[in-house]
């Protein structure tokens, strides 16, 4: 572990407000900063569902779905004496978020939300792009790259049709 991390928690999240508060007071008495990454909210498209959402354009938001496929728990790893799948399929010993403690980790994630004027869904397999239906109109594919929301100019830093990390490969 690097010089200036330290860990108080041994579960991905808190599955309760008292974990969460035991969390709180340990990072305080830890005089250290308690840093939890949401990678996906740095996808250019997850921040322009959240956009939709803040401008109305959904409408009143009625359904929120999110889809976690976990491949691996098709077979029982656990039982075969695979030490992080026994792990992970115990909430004695990972805690009670089951699956929400391999979010970013792992494999698909999809978004959707529904509102009284439309929806949107993100899929992480397919990340520079949206499916927005607004209420008695077809489907739409938006694409990351154009400014959508009047937001693009922040939340994307190439045009369409130019996958993040386009500009890395050339480092």
């Amino acid at each position: 572990m690097e010089a200036g991390f330290h860990v108080i928690c041994d579960k991905p999240m808190a599955s309760s407000l008292g974990e969460a508060q035991a969390m709180a007071r340990a990072a305080q008495a830890s005089g250290r900063a308690f840093i939890l990454t949401h990678i996906y909210a740095g996808y250019p498209m997850v921040r322009q569902m959240r956009a939709m959402v803040q401008s109305g354009l959904l409408g009143q938001l009625r359904i929120i779905q999110a889809h976690y496929a976990q491949d691996w728990l098709a077979t029982p790893l656990e039982q075969q004496d695979h030490k992080q799948a026994a792990w992970r399929t115990d909430p004695a010993r990972s805690g009670g978020g089951g699956a929400l403690g391999n979010i970013g980790k792992g494999n698909q994630l999809r978004l959707s939300l529904f509102g009284s004027a439309g929806d949107v869904e993100w899929d992480q397999e397919l990340p520079n792009q949206l499916r927005h239906t607004r209420v008695g109109e077809p489907s739409r594919i938006l694409e990351r790259g154009n400014d959508l929301m009047g937001i693009g100019g922040y939340i994307t830093r190439l045009p369409g049709h130019h996958p993040e990390g386009y500009l890395e490969a050339f480092a």
